[in-house]
């Protein structure tokens, strides 16, 4: 059964579905980030993070041998963690991944870097569930791209949880991503679609991982899916949110200069029944095809997620998280 409801917190926004004409070029928005955008993000994040959680960097062995020791911990509750280290300078990156791999731990952890502070916030992913929700997601996307007349496995590329660096400045690893394939088939270039995937307590944290793609890509991330797993004792749930630039309200809007702000456009609810509460206007998950490509087709199509897919889908995701 799908209800709808209306949404709590953020009003709606409306998704741009661009115009799907062969080779139709991408209009410049003349988009503007506002000042609410340009905030240090990575201090936004930063503050989230528990005092106990706050290390400072001595060295990279040092690092990984906590680090494993906290997975540990996190593992016996199942749960995903944050910690910020301070003091790690930019060179010191690349020995901390050495020392991780050494540990057998790096595929375990994200990264988040800012330069110009020489902090690294790593965010633990644990568990099956945490896999099993961004691979299974991404997949369904890649599916429905691949069912596009023209279109196949080799129209994109899997970006994963490669880590994006802006040279100089910072660094960050998604959970799951892809770009298009021609346009954007460097390892450098920006994912056009992000999956952020978190616990019952990371919502705020996912908010600002949201905020990071789209401000610090400078459009070149056009959207951010994110998706927030409740395991018991709370009551079993998926909640998802789309993200993108949307309108800054709180700017004047002229001709040559549109603000914009990363924001939530939509959201959905999805209860251990299967349940699923959406905007009632908006059932579906839609992506426009000029979300995930930078150039149109004659074939191109937006993919759409239904809500009826997102029940079974979380359906499927909850196997095992229920206890008996």
């Amino acid at each position: 059964m799908v209800e709808s409801s209306p949404s709590a917190g953020n009003s709606p926004g409306t998704l741009t579905i661009y115009n799907n004409t062969p080779d139709a070029p991408r209009s410049s928005d003349n988009t503007e980030f506002s000042s609410h955008s340009s905030e240090n993000i990575f201090e936004k994040m930063s503050e989230l993070i528990s005092e106990a959680n706050r290390w400072k960097f001595t060295s990279p062995g040092r690092l990984a041998f906590r680090m494993n020791v906290k997975i540990r911990k996190c593992r016996e509750t199942d749960t995903s963690c944050y910690v910020l280290v301070q003091g790690a300078g930019e060179g010191m990156v690349d020995r901390i991944e050495e020392a991780f791999m050494h540990y057998g731990i790096r595929s375990l952890v994200r990264f988040t870097y800012e330069y110009d502070v020489e902090a690294l916030i790593i965010k633990c992913v644990i568990g099956v569930p945490h896999a099993r929700i961004s691979r299974s997601f991404i997949q369904k996307v890649t599916k429905e791209i691949d069912g596009i007349p023209g279109h196949s496995e080799f129209s994109y590329r899997h970006t994963g949880d490669g880590e994006l660096r802006v040279l100089g400045k910072r660094s960050k690893q998604a959970d799951e991503g892809i770009a298009p394939a021609g346009t954007r088939d460097a390892e450098t270039a920006w994912p056009t679609l992000v999956i952020e995937v978190g616990d019952s307590q990371s919502l705020a944290g996912l908010h600002r991982d949201a905020e990071w793609w789209l401000v610090h890509s400078k459009g070149l991330t056009r959207m951010v899916i994110l998706i927030k797993l409740t395991k018991p004792p709370s009551p079993l749930n998926l909640h998802l949110e789309q993200w993108i630039m949307m309108k800054d309200e709180s700017k004047t809007e002229t001709r040559t200069r549109k603000p914009k702000k990363p924001g939530r456009a939509l959201y959905w609810d999805i209860n251990a029944a299967g349940k699923v509460t959406h905007h009632k206007k908006h059932p579906n998950l839609t992506i426009p095809y000029l979300t995930i490509f930078d150039v149109g087709h004659a074939n191109a199509t937006d993919i759409v997620i239904s809500a009826a897919y997102m029940k079974q889908w979380a359906l499927h995701v909850f196997k095992g998280l229920n206890p008996q």
